[in-house]
């Protein structure tokens, strides 16, 4: 009778656990242009959303994809109102696992068309800044005076500004504006290649992971398969550095 009994329990924990792993999980984002963009309408996208969504789709896992504010998002992981995040681990709350590699990396450089030793305080003082429209760019935009800032719809357009001599230099995440300036320098519209060495050390650099909440049933069965697809599609992975 003790055995049947016991056989029974594992039995019924064993169907929870693979109907939890099957549900639909709740995927939280802030809006961070351009990697996440929410358009108002409920609609996500964005670089590091199509990322995940092809992570997701790998693994075999169905997900809710919701945009909240920052301190919205670090309430509602506290309450366990959220299993999936894509964040650094010092910035949620305890209750979460994180995977050990890098996800993402946040670089913003600021760019420049001649090269230039002076720091970011002095060029934003002196120079005009190209900043592209609705992105973030964690705050630098702020110490640039209104009348340095010119905002441009996108990459192209700013790199075509900077190599024109209209702007001065320009905020950018390194790799998204390499990717812009590589077809522009292929497509003969720019033709000075040393732009893409004119570049400050960057001004913040971010690394993110996968955090799963800890209290999910499977929760170390669904950061494994992630972590597992994120190597089979974007590897070899980069180990999250410690201090960040």
């Amino acid at each position: 009778m003790e055995y049947q009994l016991k056989a029974l329990i594992s039995t019924i924990l064993l169907l929870y656990s693979n109907f939890a792993f099957s549900e639909k999980l709740r995927t939280a984002w802030v809006h961070f242009p351009p990697f996440v963009v929410h358009d108002g309408s409920g609609n996500v996208t964005g670089h590091l959303v199509e990322k995940t969504r092809k992570i997701l789709s790998d693994a075999k896992i169905e997900s809710q994809h919701i945009v909240l504010p920052m301190q919205r998002l670090i309430t509602m992981a506290s309450n366990h109102e959220v299993d999936l995040v894509i964040s650094h681990p010092k910035v949620l709350p305890n209750g979460f696992i994180f995977g050990k590699y890098t996800f993402q990396e946040f670089n913003l450089k600021v760019l420049s068309r001649k090269a230039f030793k002076k720091s970011f305080d002095e060029i934003a003082k002196h120079s005009h800044i190209g900043l592209i429209r609705g992105h973030f760019h964690f705050g630098f935009d702020k110490k640039i005076p209104k009348t340095n800032q010119v905002t441009v719809r996108n990459y192209e357009t700013a790199l075509l500004m900077m190599s024109k001599g209209r702007i001065d230099h320009m905020l950018a995440f390194h790799g998204r504006y390499q990717e812009t300036l590589k077809k522009l320098i292929k497509e003969k519209r720019i033709l000075d290649k040393r732009m893409t060495q004119f570049s400050t050390k960057p001004l913040i650099n971010q690394h993110t992971t996968i955090g799963v909440r800890a209290s999910l049933p499977n929760a170390k069965k669904v950061l494994e398969k992630l972590n597992s697809s994120f190597v089979k599609l974007y590897g070899p992975a980069k180990i999250l550095p410690k201090t960040d």
